[in-house]
């Protein structure tokens, strides 16, 4: 009985301090978290404050928390969805080569007091090589991350050689608060928001000399995330997933059956001041002589 009413309590305390260890996540959560305006970027952060070897000095506002198990702090958050939020979380790498803290961000379930997903997103590192990683989260909450670093390296010859490198990558958040991976190489921090402004559905019809209709339905979500719908006089084909190549900041690139030949399965869609057009093969041998032919944004 004495074994039975011991085990009763133990189930009571890990019970209760699972209950306490929650209701303390959800305090720390809820305690004068900073809002972050968007777009936010990296640039605005200041880590002024090191030492004379160029480490940053960590005071008493570091330290272990809910969210982090190691010197860290909340620096803000973002509202994703009505039950995720994005957390921003600065914390202190073992790592002695790491000059500056880390931010790491972290989809947060609001309602289950959980991490769902966690991305490293700025870091400083000087020793040998040097490493800066700073980023950028813009007004549709798409995370894009610039990576610069430089090194030596022996060459062939046995000479120290210089090595620069220039990354970037780019991260949308799904609706369960996973950060999935997309790349667009034409994209630069200054063209972000032109990237953006191709975000929509594109419809186009045409009749030839036999009145035999060709109806395009475009829906570009992202540059790497694009379905056509095709209605060839009612013969119909869809393609999803499609990656825009994009030209320059007016003309993107399409392949949409790249085993279609005469580039048959290649559109172009070019921005004219506030209009749209459609180009290529398919287009033009809709009515041969005419290259492009009006593109409607419906939204």
């Amino acid at each position: 009985m004495k074994n039975k009413n011991l085990i009763f309590f133990l189930f009571l305390v890990m019970f209760s301090c699972q209950k306490m260890d929650n209701m303390l996540i959800a305090q720390s959560y809820d305690d004068k978290i900073k809002v972050l305006d968007l777009p936010f970027d990296s640039n605005n952060i200041n880590y002024k404050g090191k030492d004379k070897n160029g480490f940053f000095i960590y005071d008493k506002t570091f330290q272990k928390n809910t969210f982090y198990n190691s010197l860290s702090r909340v620096f803000g958050k973002i509202s994703f969805s009505k039950n995720i939020d994005l957390l921003l979380i600065e914390r202190n790498s073992t790592d002695d080569e790491h000059t500056e803290p880390i931010i790491t961000i972290y989809s947060y379930d609001i309602r289950k007091n959980k991490k769902l997903d966690s991305l490293n997103i700025y870091e400083t590192l000087n020793s040998e090589a040097t490493v800066e990683k700073r980023f950028l989260i813009d007004k549709t909450k798409k995370i894009h991350i610039y990576e610069n670093s430089e090194g030596y390296d022996i060459n062939d010859k046995g000479k120290d050689t210089l090595i620069v490198q220039k990354v970037e990558t780019h991260y949308i958040i799904s609706d369960i608060g996973k950060f999935i991976l997309f790349n667009n190489k034409k994209i630069s921090p200054k063209n972000l928001s032109v990237a953006d402004n191709w975000n929509g559905k594109y419809h186009f019809e045409a009749s030839n000399r036999d009145n035999a209709k060709t109806i395009y339905d475009i829906n570009i979500k992202f540059l790497d995330d694009i379905s056509i719908d095709i209605n060839d006089d009612g013969s119909k084909e869809s393609y999803s997933h499609l990656e825009a190549i994009q030209l320059n900041e007016e003309k993107i690139k399409i392949v949409f059956n790249s085993s279609l030949e005469d580039e048959m399965g290649i559109i172009y869609i070019e921005k004219l001041g506030e209009e749209y057009v459609i180009s290529g093969n398919p287009i033009y041998f809709i009515n041969p002589g005419n290259n492009e032919m009006p593109l409607q944004k419906i939204k």
